[in-house]
């Protein structure tokens, strides 16, 4: 009996079972079948549905699309209706983003990113060696990505300009302000008292670089003299017969002897044995000699008699006391004016005592028709023989012609040359002549001339030399004050291009 009980409780739970079941599948079977209606509204959404009616049947699809270019499906754009719901309920349309593939960018040219969104910035810019073109030497620009459009043309990549070189000559036509065009050569050399390294000049602007690469100027060194004849000698000379730059040798004499000029140290300076003077300037020095200590002063001479607006050097130095001295037999003296920008000198520059008389032309200074002044930046040293030196540390400088107490006002300006003599650079409303410290053609003899009053042939008038020597970065300019007996063809001591003064060239 109780083995059939247990028998059919089972049955019965079997049967309970199987009714659970077909329940179940009929609701999932009615489910599957479920419809999705329409996708709600939203700005901008296009919808296109597989099939043309609604509700839309189960596994039935949804292509979405914005209705305008400016903006974009947010998310999947095909949703698939299953079990009733889309697989992608809600659907919206936002504003576009901006994309370019790599395939896409102008040559030679690089972004941060190819994607970003509405509003955002992409940063745009060269390769190595090119540049956007027409831009301020910018290395990248911002370009706004506005709805899908990029707010401006990707600009062209070019090949980059080279910086302006200083001290080069160029044609015109390559320049672009400060900038000079790829592909063009340049050559050019160092200063006065610099060498070249590499010895080639020639560059090429490419990529935004002079190529191979830009020379150095390096400051050229002195031979060591080698000619020095005894008595003179060299105090512990250097072992190296070519000595660098601010490098410094000493002369002296043997016993019996004392050296003519106390300027006995002397500096290489930019490839030129100089003299460093107290005013901050490099002179060429000319080499001392030596003089016997026993030198006969019993034939000798006293200082000159006439000596108002003269300055009287002696073995290089500035006599300060001349009343009641002695110069020896055979002593040279040498003589200028005080002031040469308003002194004229006369007589004879360099004079020789032999045997108590002076040799020469006494010398006078007399007050000029004409001052000249020099105006600008600079630093002036008065040299014994009367030139002045002048350190140009600006661009340029003014000679003015001026009458002692006021403006030379109607004064005309001339000067010479070898080939055309005597020729009028001008009048100037101060009587002033420009010159440029870098100028050498300028250098020249000027002279400024006013007809007197009342004279229709007789005139006022001065000369003065001007010697412009460009070395390194640096300007020295030479004016000598000249006779009105001129000569074209004549010549004054000057400043060479190697700086020395044992040469002659004409002014």
């Amino acid at each position: 009996m109780a083995n059939k009980m247990l028998v059919l409780n089972i049955y019965v739970t079997l049967i309970g079972i199987a009714l659970v079941l077909q329940h179940a599948s009929v609701v999932m079977s009615q489910h599957a079948l479920s419809p999705c209606y329409a996708i709600p509204y939203s700005p901008y959404l296009q919808v296109e549905y597989s099939q043309q009616f609604d509700p839309f049947p189960h596994e039935s699809w949804a292509e979405l699309s914005c209705s305008s270019d400016s903006y974009e499906v947010q998310g999947e754009k095909r949703t698939q209706c299953l079990f009733g719901d889309w697989t992608y309920p809600q659907p919206t349309c936002i504003a576009a983003s901006c994309s370019i593939a790599d395939s896409e960018l102008p040559a030679h040219s690089t972004v941060n990113t190819n994607e970003i969104a509405h509003g955002s910035s992409i940063n745009y810019g060269c390769e190595e060696g090119y540049q956007i073109q027409d831009s301020a030497n910018e290395d990248f620009i911002n370009i706004l990505c506005h709805y899908g459009l990029w707010s401006r043309t990707l600009p062209v990549c070019v090949e980059a300009k080279c910086t302006l070189l200083i001290g080069v000559t160029y044609d015109y036509s390559v320049i672009r302000g400060w900038e000079v065009a790829p592909g063009i050569d340049v050559t050019f050399t160092c200063d006065q008292g610099f060498q070249q390294s590499p010895s080639n000049g020639t560059v090429r602007c490419q990529k935004g670089e002079w190529r191979p690469h830009i020379p150095q100027c390096v400051q050229e060194g002195c031979e060591l003299p080698t000619d020095i004849v005894p008595p003179l000698k060299l105090e512990n000379p250097p072992i190296e017969s070519i000595v660098q730059h601010g490098t410094s040798i000493t002369y002296g004499c043997y016993d019996g002897f004392w050296l003519s000029d106390d300027n006995n140290e002397h500096e290489c300076y930019q490839g030129v044995w100089s003299i460093h003077t107290s005013g901050g300037l490099f002179i060429p020095a000319e080499r001392p000699t030596c003089i016997q200590s026993n030198t006969d002063i019993s034939n000798g001479c006293s200082c000159p008699a006439d000596r108002v607006n003269i300055v009287i050097f002696y073995e290089h130095k500035v006599v300060d006391n001349c009343n009641g001295r002695t110069f020896p037999h055979r002593a040279e003296i040498t003589q200028r004016c005080s002031d040469i920008e308003s002194f004229d000198f006369y007589g004879d520059t360099k004079r020789t005592c032999n045997s108590g008389q002076w040799s020469g032309e006494a010398a006078r200074c007399e007050v000029a028709p004409f001052l000249f002044r020099i105006s600008g930046h600079a630093t002036r040293v008065i040299a014994e023989d009367g030139r002045l030196f002048v350190h140009a540390s600006g661009e340029e400088f003014y000679i003015d012609c001026q009458k002692p107490s006021s403006v030379a006002r109607n004064a005309d300006w001339y000067r010479f040359d070898e080939l055309r003599g005597s020729y009028f650079v001008g009048k100037r409303q101060w009587r002033r002549i420009r010159f440029y410290s870098d100028r050498t053609y300028q250098s020249g003899t000027y002279k400024c001339r006013r007809l007197l009053q009342g004279s229709q042939e007789s005139y006022d008038e001065r000369f003065i030399k001007v010697y412009i020597h460009v070395y390194a970065t640096k300007a020295m300019v030479i004016l000598q004050t000249a006779d009105a007996n001129y000569d074209d063809n004549a010549h004054c001591v000057a400043i060479s291009n190697k700086g020395t003064a044992d040469q002659t060239d004409p002014l």
